[in-house]
């Protein structure tokens, strides 16, 4: 057993990152191996499969590898309001032409508030469809085991409400989101027109088996849950930077409004 996966086990605690890096060493291979600059355009960014594939292409030094769940620590998440002029399909990692970072207010062409925006309304796709021309998108970082940099994993509008409600149980076991390891799997379903696609289905992985409370049995134990939050405190002002293109979405034709 490795030496990470042996501390993880300590004490019947799958901590998962335990043997995480001291904030000092994480600074050292930022500067030795980055330049001393964290450039978030260059984390690793997965997105939901398209055509209804059970199964996450998670890049690896190897190269890309199919899984069929994703698991970690949520560093942060965020919504965001993203509209391309053109459809996404065409050209490569196109950025948008207008981002609400806040999901409220829109910089750029047409910009504005994005409640009352013609394009953030249902129906005004561009092939006269349910969905919306504004794209609202969720990005999760996504801190993996072994990993000391976050995934950016994008959320399409069909599987965020499954993520509010997950955040929402935590919040109810008064717990902070990033304070309990995360599973993220695929279920295949189809919109109203037959297509097959795959909607997000998280869950709150179990650390603790023997404790007396359901919070206690997924809470990260205190020392791992002090170093993340120093980590966040760290890393957040370069998450919030990160810019969504249009190879990190993919619309499902006649998606229908999210639930």
């Amino acid at each position: 057993m490795s030496e990470t996966k042996a501390v993880a086990k300590t004490n019947g605690k799958d901590a998962a990152l335990a043997a995480f890096p001291a904030g000092a060493a994480i600074k050292e291979l930022i500067n030795d191996n980055m330049d001393g600059v964290l450039d978030v355009s260059n984390l690793d960014r997965i997105k939901v499969p398209s055509g209804g594939m059970a199964a996450w292409m998670v890049p690896t030094l190897d190269g890309e590898e199919p899984v069929k769940e994703l698991e970690g620590i949520i560093i942060y998440k965020q919504l965001q309001n993203v509209y391309w002029a053109t459809p996404v399909t065409s050209g490569a990692g196109n950025p948008p032409d207008c981002v609400a970072r806040d999901a409220m207010r829109g910089v750029g062409d047409p910009g504005g508030d994005c409640r009352t925006c013609p394009y953030n309304q249902f129906g005004s796709d561009a092939d006269g469809g349910r969905g919306k021309a504004c794209k609202n998108i969720m990005i999760i970082y996504l801190l993996e085991q072994g990993k000391i940099l976050p995934t950016a994993v994008f959320i399409p509008p069909t599987s965020i409400p499954a993520l509010k409600k997950h955040f929402a149980r935590i919040t109810s076991a008064g717990i902070a989101y990033y304070n309990v390891i995360t599973k993220l799997g695929l279920e295949k379903t189809k919109n109203a027109d037959g297509i097959e696609y795959c909607k997000v289905v998280p869950t709150t992985k179990t650390i603790n088996d023997g404790a007396p409370t359901a919070a206690q049995r997924v809470c990260l134990p205190p020392d791992v849950a002090a170093r993340i939050a120093e980590y966040r405190a760290a890393i957040m002002p370069a998450l919030q930077a990160v810019e969504i293109r249009s190879t990190d979405y993919y619309e499902v034709e006649g998606d229908a409004p999210a639930e």
